[in-house]
């Protein structure tokens, strides 16, 4: 399976690869939010010599920037979180190994809203 390429120009996410182009220039809050999720994982990926893949550091720096109240991390536990989420061991954080945080963190979320 060929990755499509992002790009975002205002309010509007462009995805093309494999021959298609998705054009959100009224997107739901849902939408909206994936493609927040998207993007943050590219931005920071692409400061790193794998623009497919986060490495520990920059994989602590987005979690830092975008998140800091849901994940803060003692130093001593990031090699140990890392090696968690590298499912292949390659260290690397492909999208699907990231979002598998995103999608546990936000199972976290829900499960709190449901304690209230």
């Amino acid at each position: 399976m060929r990755e499509g390429r992002w790009r975002h120009a205002g309010n509007t996410l462009l995805c093309t690869g494999r021959r298609v182009l998705a054009s959100m220039d009224n997107p739901t809050a849902l939408e909206a939010a994936l493609a927040v999720i998207v993007l943050s994982f590219k931005k920071h990926a692409a400061k790193g010599k794998d623009p497919k893949g986060l490495n520990q550091e920059e994989l602590m720096n987005l979690l830092n920037t975008e998140l800091p109240h849901l994940m803060q991390i003692p130093p001593e536990e990031k090699e140990k979180v890392f090696a968690m989420l590298d499912k292949d061991g390659n260290k690397s954080l492909d999208f699907a190994e990231f979002f598998g945080l995103v999608g546990a963190l936000a199972h976290m979320c829900n499960c709190l809203f449901q304690e209230k």
